[in-house]
């Protein structure tokens, strides 16, 4: 991971402990500590777990904490992540389509709840949507909501403690193949930024587009 300070923008440093890919990583609210989600690895002699990385900002030399995911069976990625506004939790969304929040500790990571790929299932299902088994692409922690966006243009509100699904709405009713790649919440905690893409029709090649979302957190959230 190589960090920049700015801007403009100048290199700072690099933090490396391992040869594996970083999937996401994000600051806390306050920039004192941030958490990497480091991908899963497996050769014929060999066979780490994906896992968690917390760490101090000022000291790039380590990490504070390591929490593996998934053992003794490693094999699941953390592919999105959001800290609460007040720092104290962290929602990390799984290549396995389970998303689970844990408490941000001076020791370490504790988890707090989670919502499994069924339960996500059951939920999809209940809302509609014509693709259940659809990944979890992007979460983002609004105020005291979460929203999930999923991988064909779906955008499910739940309450991030207690996995009670609130809402879900399609960013794109006229367009099914819209995928969402990152959600955004402002800092009044009021509005949505939904980032998604779509195929272009050259292989390989996809095109973005950005929508606001402010109704369903404004409903919800009074």
């Amino acid at each position: 991971m190589n960090f920049y300070e700015g801007p403009p923008f100048k290199f700072k440093g690099t933090a490396k402990t391992h040869d594996r890919f970083v999937n996401v990583c994000k600051y806390s609210p306050d920039g004192s500590r941030f958490i990497a989600a480091v991908g899963y690895a497996w050769s014929p002699k060999l066979e780490v777990a994906g896992s968690l990385e917390l760490w101090d900002a000022n000291d790039l030399s380590a990490p504070l904490a390591v929490q593996l995911l998934n053992t003794p069976i490693p094999v699941e990625n953390g592919n999105a992540l959001d800290f609460a506004p007040d720092g104290k939790h962290v929602v990390v969304a799984y290549q396995d389509h389970s998303i689970r929040v844990w408490e941000v500790l001076d020791s370490g990571l504790k988890l707090t709840s989670e919502m499994s790929h069924f339960s996500l299932y059951q939920d999809s299902l209940a809302a509609g949507l014509p693709v259940a088994n659809q990944g979890v692409s992007a979460v983002a922690w609004c105020g005291s909501l979460l929203a999930v966006g999923r991988n064909f243009g779906y955008l499910m509100i739940y309450d991030p403690m207690s996995f009670t699904h609130k809402a879900t709405t399609d960013i794109d009713p006229s367009d099914q193949n819209v995928q969402i790649s990152s959600v955004a919440c402002s800092s009044d905690q009021s509005k949505l930024a939904v980032i998604g893409c779509e195929p272009t029709g050259e292989p390989g090649r996809f095109s973005d587009r950005s929508e606001e979302h402010t109704s369903e957190l404004q409903s919800l959230a009074g």
